[in-house]
């Protein structure tokens, strides 16, 4: 099957990087935290609920998604403070491109496999967090039982 090559993003990604972290002194805004920027002015700008997650991003930055939806841009010009679309490295589908899909997987280089880990490492923190929030809630609750 062919498939088109994509661009990187990396307008969306210096956009991004140039935000510093509200969690992390001294680091920059990860992708998660944008996501739940974006979630959160779209909630107090719209009433509607948005589950952007930080997945979704990731496609933005890798230029698999050229186009987001109206929502997710007005949300990320106002919390990474740009102008346009354009700034953002977005920029509108062709309706005369009839050439092949994206691909769907990127080459591995090293870039990518350090991103990868990166993020495989940030979930299995945030999934033993909450694995240790479970198994000391399930401890309390054990306990409570048995002294009753």
């Amino acid at each position: 099957m062919r498939c088109a090559v994509t661009e990187d993003n990396s307008l969306l990604r210096a956009a991004r990087e140039r935000v510093p972290s509200r969690r992390i002194p001294g680091e920059r805004l990860s992708r998660t935290e944008l996501a739940e920027s974006v979630n959160a002015w779209l909630w107090e700008h719209t009433d509607r609920r948005f589950e952007l997650d930080d997945h979704l991003i990731g496609k933005w930055e890798r230029g698999r998604v050229l186009w987001p939806i109206a929502a997710y841009r007005a949300a990320l010009r106002a919390v990474l403070d740009v102008d346009s679309d354009a700034a953002l490295g977005f920029r509108p589908p062709s309706r005369r491109s009839s050439g092949p899909a994206p691909c769907e997987d990127e080459p591995w280089t090293r870039e990518r496999i350090a991103r990868k880990l990166s993020d495989w490492q940030r979930g299995a923190a945030r999934y033993a967090s909450v694995v240790d929030v479970r198994e000391s809630r399930a401890a309390n609750v054990r306990l409570t039982a048995e002294t009753v």
